[in-house]
């Protein structure tokens, strides 16, 4: 059940004469299953449908709705009645306790199957009675489970398709993301952010980070860095910090973000503590659209993900928050499906597009053509915008030298347009011939 290997697809070939064991009726089961199940996988991914959502019932229990879901193996998930739980009575709940010091944990379901409906084996020959009893038939269900690990797996997100995140600094009380692009496109700015996440009690929080900087650049330099004081107002408190970076104007290559133990300085309620490894991010560089280079990596690795991933983790369906009392754990809060596993169906997909254009629609100005001006009145609108490219002379130079600027992104839309270039000399702007400037 845990160990899934679905290729190659093998289904049986019947003849007049032939034989037939239980094995035959076994494998035709499932080549079926496997053919449903990759499908699924496929083309439908992973995560809840509809329902399935955990609700508070008290400081000791929860409550599952009904509803139904794809894992990671294609596999369908069904719960077709509420299932009323105490914390203590699932799975993994002992191995969170005896350790004493954690503030949440987080709700996960699986495919799960039992035998049922027991009958006598009338082939076996044994004499003890429990070898001579078989079942008739699989019941297939849901198995949950509580776990202290975040989702380790991110790939079947909506979110993976764009951005990636990496764990800076994590312990009891506070964890701190980087949050990044996919991709970046050369020359262009991006966007990367800082996520400060309180697990423990309100307090002061001040991080220093530096990062150096492969192939990009932050205001100018080629290091990364920023402070941030913040009061964390209690357990899950979470803060997001954006920052520009400008990547290289590069066909391709790669940006790098490295950070170091030195690098990374946290005060929290008084401690000091560090990051504990070195840590490089990369994100590719491509010349086109990060969009599209984003949805060429899904197609072509898309197999391979299926092929390796042969143990598919659970879906996380809640974190929820601890309150320890001496050796008795209560429920403070639910955040419900905190790395948004969801399964898009093509209704729902559709239904989110029309919203999406009818609000444009209503938005965007009314299509009738102006009225033109009297003869005479006609006045032409004209746009501006203003920067400054910084060009690299080096020293000397030959008579003819040409020096190339980066593409310069003036963002005044379509027509003509008209530069003028000068040169700054202290406080004055030179002027002069367009062959020179």
């Amino acid at each position: 059940m845990k160990n899934l290997k679905y290729f190659p697809f093998e289904r049986n070939r019947y003849y007049y004469g032939k034989l037939l064991t239980e094995q035959d009726f076994n494998s035709e089961q499932r080549y079926m299953n496997d053919k449903r199940r990759t499908v699924n996988r496929f083309l439908h991914g992973v995560g809840v449908a509809a329902g399935f959502e955990v609700v508070r019932i008290d400081e000791k229990s929860i409550s599952v709705e009904p509803g139904f879901a794809l894992d990671g193996a294609g596999r369908e998930l069904v719960l077709e009645r509420p299932l009323v739980a105490r914390l203590e009575q699932i799975d993994g709940f002992m191995a969170i306790a005896e350790q004493g010091d954690c503030d949440f944990a987080y709700l996960c379901m699986e495919y799960g199957e039992e035998k049922i409906m027991p009958s006598h084996h009338i082939a076996s020959h044994s004499s003890l009675e429990e070898e001579n009893v078989e079942y008739d038939k699989w019941k297939e269900g849901v198995h949950f489970y509580l776990t202290e690990r975040p989702l380790e797996q991110p790939q079947d997100t909506l979110d993976f398709l764009f951005r990636q995140r990496t764990v800076l600094y994590e312990d009891r009380h506070l964890c701190i993301t980087q949050e990044y692009p996919q991709f970046a496109a050369g020359g262009a700015p991006f966007t990367v952010s800082l996520i400060v996440e309180n697990k423990g009690n309100a307090r002061e929080c001040a991080i220093e980070l530096e990062e150096s900087l492969t192939c990009a650049s932050y205001e100018g330099t080629g290091r990364f860095s920023c402070e941030v004081k913040e009061r964390l107002e209690g357990r899950g408190f979470t803060k997001r910090y954006d920052f520009s970076l400008s990547a290289f104007p590069v066909g391709m290559g790669e940006i790098l973000l490295s950070t170091g133990p030195d690098q990374l300085k946290i005060t929290c309620g008084g401690r000091q503590d560090r990051a504990l490894r070195d840590i490089v991010l990369r994100i590719p560089v491509v010349s086109g659209d990060t969009r599209a280079a984003a949805g060429e990596r899904y197609f072509k690795e898309g197999m391979n993900q299926i092929l390796k991933d042969a143990y598919p983790a659970g879906i996380y369906l809640a974190r929820i928050s601890l309150i320890r009392t001496g050796k008795v754990y209560l429920i403070d809060e639910i955040e419900t499906m905190p790395f948004g596993q969801y399964v898009y169906t093509p209704f729902l997909t559709m239904g989110l597009l029309q919203s999406l254009l009818e609000e444009k629609e209503r938005e965007a100005p009314s299509e009738k053509p102006p009225k033109a001006p009297p003869s005479g009145m006609e006045k032409r609108r004209e746009k501006s915008a203003e920067g400054i490219v910084e060009i690299e002379l080096g020293i000397g130079g030959k008579r003819g030298q040409r020096f190339f600027s980066h593409e310069i992104i003036h963002g005044l839309g379509l027509g003509r347009v008209h530069i003028s270039l000068g040169m700054e000399n202290g406080r004055e702007i030179l002027f002069g011939s367009s062959e020179i400037f």
